[in-house]
């Protein structure tokens, strides 16, 4: 078996800017937007700090930070389907934010986990993965806020503003940062892993 080894590994500032990976000096790694992912993370930033890790066993720890998050994810859509009529700013830790946050959280892991299986040679499947992470953060570079103009209610009459705080989604640079990252992943890899 191949031995996981950290050297080859490093990851892009993109990744840093949503998830930074804690240094030594750093506070254990907590997620207050997706509380349950917490164990699972530190779990995998253990295996990623110990150069002894097997390749397998980190691939098998990113995909249960991917569960995590996507049954997160999955909980504040269903919140987001519900919001009450209001037409207020949305918070970048909950309903649909916290939903494009949960899918940047799984895409960053699916670079992860690409990148390992293109460095075992797995290329199909790092493929696969990168394909994921692309169409995970495109739900979030593309969504623009249904309620992108609020009333004034000051005065009856007197109109609509624009609201340009929610005309995307706080996360989309993330998400744009991400997508990059994986395109370039996939330039990596040989063409016969890459469907024409």
């Amino acid at each position: 078996m191949k031995r996981f080894v950290l050297a080859w590994l490093i990851l892009t500032p993109s990744l840093l800017a949503v998830a930074p990976v804690p240094t030594p000096t750093a506070a254990p790694f907590s997620d207050k937007v997706c509380p349950n992912a917490t164990i699972p993370v530190r779990e995998f930033n253990a295996l990623m700090a110990n150069p002894n890790t097997l390749v397998d066993q980190a691939i098998g720890s990113a995909r249960r930070v991917i569960d995590v998050y996507k049954t997160c994810g999955d909980a504040m859509q269903l919140a987001s389907s519900n919001p009450g009529g209001t037409n207020e700013v949305p918070s970048p830790t909950s309903g649909i934010e916290g939903f494009h946050l949960a899918q940047i959280r799984q895409a960053q892991y699916y670079v992860i986990v690409g990148r390992l299986q293109r460095l075992t040679e797995n290329y199909n499947s790092a493929r696969d993965s990168y394909q994921t992470a692309l169409d995970l953060v495109k739900q979030t570079i593309d969504w623009k806020s249904p309620s992108q103009y609020y009333a004034n209610n000051v005065q009856t009459g007197m109109g609509s503003m624009r609201n340009p705080t929610t005309d995307f989604s706080v996360y989309r640079q993330s998400a744009i940062d991400i997508r990059d990252d994986a395109l370039a992943e996939m330039k990596l890899l040989p063409k016969s892993a890459v469907p024409k």
